[in-house]
């Protein structure tokens, strides 16, 4: 039944207006980390600057701010892996209880599993690039006054 759901055309277009519907929800919520990255190190002006006079190089300052950012971001993923989990065994036992004849269950595909994973690149990729690029900029122009 699943592998001829490309086949059908009552099942395919659902599934590609979903696809879609994910597609632009891990854009909008890769901006979004960005954009909260990008105002989070310009807040960070000063605290950047202090480091650099510290006598940090800017590749110890730029792993410091990845790894800062990083590990909430990794910890992000963990909580709603989990939370993502737990909602899809609800959904399954509440099928189960609904129609006991089937019994229904969790199937991850690699297409998804792929996209599950190419997401999570995209969002690591939004919280790192704006730390890399306001890294540099600030290394250019020490800021004592804002």
């Amino acid at each position: 039944q699943l592998r001829f759901r490309d086949e059908n055309i009552l099942i395919s277009g659902p599934l590609n207006i979903m696809r879609l519907g994910v597609f632009f929800a891990a854009l909008a919520a890769s901006v979004g980390v960005a954009l909260v990255t990008f105002v989070t190190m310009q807040e960070r002006r000063k605290e950047i600057t202090l480091l650099m006079v510290r006598g940090l190089s800017l590749k110890q300052v730029v792993a410091t701010l990845l790894a800062e950012n990083l590990t909430v971001l990794l910890i992000a993923y963990g909580m709603g892996g989990f939370v993502g989990y737990l909602i899809d065994r609800g959904n399954v036992a509440a099928m189960n209880v609904a129609s006991p004849l089937v019994a229904p269950r969790v199937i991850f595909p690699p297409e998804a599993l792929l996209t599950l994973t190419l997401i999570g690149l995209l969002l690591a990729s939004s919280a790192v690039i704006p730390i890399i690029v306001m890294a540099f900029l600030y290394s250019s122009k020490l800021v004592w006054r804002v």
